[in-house]
């Protein structure tokens, strides 16, 4: 049993405490860092508490077998992103690889709930009060409406309420940049409640899409996630809407218009942006020239590759490589 109002208000390290295989080390007031080792899970978690009542919990586990457990929650809202392995880039993106709902637990509500086995899996997750979410960023209130209530209305809900949202890029990007990041310290803690309110503002976009999709075919829906797969592993290609109809075998227009509607975004933007995640990368870890990182991300000269980072990014190229 996973108690959501304990993790809310219980000291962090005390959760853990008697369970030899987790081992849990405060980075700053209010950011728990959170390690298991077990023969079923692998992996790290971070919690972040901004205020009583409200947790911020981000999640890199993978596991051996199928997880079955319950979750708890007394008058709380959970806004959760999950996503597998594959799913994180845009491989099998289904209901078995992937997850975005808001949840409403009232007192004494329990929900069982089922991980399949699909390698690791990658979760960003907000649970706490309308209240607390509200003081702490203004969105209770539009949580409360997405769930088709005002927060007088919900509190005094007895069932369970769930809504699935449509997972917007920039949530996955949310949580892939999430993951990326190191958390150290205040700064840490800063950047983890930063992202959180990010994840509900693309929480709520979801649910607007999710009511206004029109949903594309089963077939090219399967062969634009595709797509997106191919960018994603090598972005350094010199992919266009031509060569991809090609490869997929679907019509440029479908593939163009299909792309959009399941991501949100053109497959141009979506392959800039992987190029320029990969140079970021690239120039943070490494002592190559600009010019060789542009080549390798797919840029045809180092004066374009720039401009397009520092429109992105708001800082040159050389300005990561001396950080």
């Amino acid at each position: 049993m996973i108690d959501l109002r304990a993790i809310c208000n219980a000291p962090a390290l005390e959760i853990y405490e008697g369970d030899t295989d987790v081992s849990a080390v405060e980075l700053a007031p209010g950011l728990v860092e959170v390690k298991y080792e077990s023969a079923t899970m692998q992996g790290r978690q971070w919690m972040c508490r901004p205020r009583p009542d409200l947790c911020v919990m981000v999640s890199a586990l993978d596991k051996t077998p199928v997880l079955n457990y319950s979750m708890a929650g007394d008058a709380l809202l959970v806004v959760q992103l999950r996503l597998s392995g594959y799913a994180i880039h845009g491989e099998q993106v289904d209901e078995n690889t992937a997850s975005a709902m808001i949840t409403y637990f009232p007192p004494g509500a329990r929900m069982p709930w089922q991980l399949p086995r699909v390698g690791p899996w990658y979760t960003i997750a907000i649970f706490g009060t309308l209240d607390a979410i509200e003081r702490q960023w203004g969105l209770g209130v539009a949580m409360a409406q997405a769930l088709d209530h005002t927060p007088a209305t919900l509190e005094r809900c007895t069932q369970i309420l769930r809504k699935p949202w449509m997972i917007t890029q920039g949530a996955t990007e949310v949580l892939r940049d999430v993951l990326a990041f190191r958390f150290t310290g205040a700064v840490g803690r800063a950047y983890t409640e930063a992202r959180a309110q990010q994840l509900l503002c693309e929480a709520l976009i979801g649910m607007g899409d999710i009511c206004r999709r029109r949903p594309s075919p089963v077939r090219t829906r399967h062969l634009v996630q595709r797509a997106r797969a191919i960018i994603a592993n090598h972005p350094e290609r010199p992919h266009t809407l031509q060569s991809l109809s090609r490869s997929l075998g679907l019509n440029r227009t479908l593939l163009a218009e299909g792309f959009h509607a399941e991501f949100g975004e053109t497959v141009f933007a979506f392959l800039q942006r992987e190029r320029l995640r990969r140079a970021w990368t690239l120039l943070e870890n490494a002592s190559e020239r600009v010019a060789a990182v542009a080549a390798r991300v797919g840029y045809r000269d180092a004066a374009s590759f720039t401009r397009a980072f520092k429109a992105h990014y708001g800082v040159t190229p050389r300005h990561v490589g001396r950080r």
